[in-house]
């Protein structure tokens, strides 16, 4: 009788032994995704300024991806955990190819919006040139048929549609990565509740 009660007690103690692994097997992974993501927060936090430039854009890409690498990197055992960062990972990609893609619109509009003021000014010349030559050169009087001149048109036109949508494609870009970046927030708050 008394070997199977220490038998018993044997037991219970290996399976609260091995429950306490468990814990504390999830403890350490939990600790490890919180470093690397408290390494990133402050990349993670700040939102998008009203006048980026492309190359700051192009660094917060580069340093989301830089994040999702590193949570790769982080060796889970535990399904709930690895559910976790793969819902991470997804939302780091979206932010990273957002950016990417905003800065390319922001180098789009910026290229467009100088092309467009160059082109306008071209533009202006080349009719003030023209209204000159007609001032200096009327049409004869023995004229009975005058040519109309070819309509031209100005291409800034284009370049400014061209600027809009680009700003069009920030904006959708812009919306894009804030609620790829709430997503992150809400995952990250059920992360802790699953590490507490």
């Amino acid at each position: 009788m008394l070997g199977t009660a220490q038998l018993r007690l044997g037991l219970l103690i290996g399976l609260f032994t091995l429950a306490g692994c468990h814990v504390m097997e999830r403890s350490k992974e939990c600790q490890h995704l919180a470093q690397v993501m408290n390494r990133s927060a402050a990349e993670l936090a700040p939102p998008l300024t009203s006048n980026p430039s492309a190359d700051s854009l192009n660094q917060r890409a580069i340093t989301f991806k830089k994040l999702g690498d590193e949570l790769k990197a982080v060796e889970l055992n535990t399904p709930e955990l690895k559910k976790a960062r793969g819902a991470l990972l997804k939302q780091l990609n979206v932010v990273s190819v957002q950016l990417k893609n905003a800065a390319l619109a922001v180098g789009d509009s910026k290229q467009a919006l100088e092309q467009a003021e160059v082109a306008q000014d071209e533009f202006d010349a080349e009719r003030k040139l023209e209204r000159e030559r007609k001032r200096a050169d009327p049409p004869s009087a023995s004229a009975t048929r005058v040519t109309p001149a070819p309509v031209r048109v100005n291409p800034a036109i284009r370049l400014r549609a061209q600027h809009q949508r680009s700003l069009r494609q920030y904006t959708k870009a812009k919306t894009d990565i804030e609620n790829a970046q709430r997503k992150i927030g809400e995952t990250m708050e059920r992360l802790q509740q699953q590490c507490h």
